[in-house]
């Protein structure tokens, strides 16, 4: 079981929420991505095999307009032949996070490396080779120093190395694409508008496998390269 785990549904004010016949309801004041997408924690709700968080409005509104609910937590997740499974948390390679058990998720994810200067001299930047996302935070030493979107994938570090170990972090950031959709309207990237979320399967979620998701990450090791 993910510990915490919540799960976030628009406007829960208007409806009666339980999670496996236990009711639960938002925390005052906590929400995601809007303020109107409310976070319920269903830890203690929840257990391992099938859960059902049941959604009851009582008198139907027009303003009872149910959107897809969300979980989070720290896991990952299995494709099946209907939708997904969570799974625990596994370590991430140097690939696309979509294929690594996160096809929804759309924060960052960072890559550290150490390099080992005796003494600086010139100027160094970090490069980046193969990678995709929306942008690339560089932060040498704990400290950030600048991103990278754009060719070239580069970021000058000069001022911030020093003589000794110094630790590069880069932090890939995917885009909310892969959380929000659309998922089943085929192979789309680079936009997206409201027909687009209509289109889905009459029968309920299809595998897992058949979801579009990006496939964000970076791909091979960034380097530091000294230019005299």
């Amino acid at each position: 079981m993910p510990r915490p785990l919540e799960i976030v549904i628009e406007r829960p004010d208007l409806y009666t929420i339980t999670c496996n016949g236990k009711l639960v309801a938002a925390r005052k004041g906590a929400w995601w991505l809007d303020k109107a997408f409310g976070r319920i924690d269903i830890t203690t709700a929840a257990k391992v095999g099938e859960n059902a968080v049941t959604i009851k409005a009582s008198p139907m509104t027009i303003f009872h307009e149910l959107e897809p609910a969300y979980l989070l937590g720290d896991f990952s997740v299995e494709a099946r032949k209907s939708g997904f499974a969570v799974a625990p948390p596994k370590p991430l390679s140097l690939a696309a996070w979509d294929r690594q058990g996160l096809p929804f998720y759309a924060e960052g994810v960072k890559y550290v490396q150490t390099f080992t200067i005796a003494k600086p001299s010139g100027s160094y930047r970090v490069a980046l080779g193969r990678w995709y996302g929306s942008v690339a935070r560089v932060t040498v030493n704990g400290k950030e120093v600048g991103y990278v979107g754009w060719q070239p994938c580069e970021c000058d570090v000069t001022g911030s190395l020093r003589p000794g170990a110094n630790t590069i972090e880069v932090t890939v950031i995917g885009t909310l694409k892969n959380t929000l959709g659309p998922h089943h309207a085929g192979k789309i990237a680079g936009t997206a508008w409201p027909a687009i979320f209509h289109q889905g399967p009459e029968t309920g979620p299809p595998a897992g496998a058949a979801y579009d998701t990006l496939g964000y990450g970076l791909f091979e090791p960034f380097v530091l390269q000294n230019v005299k």
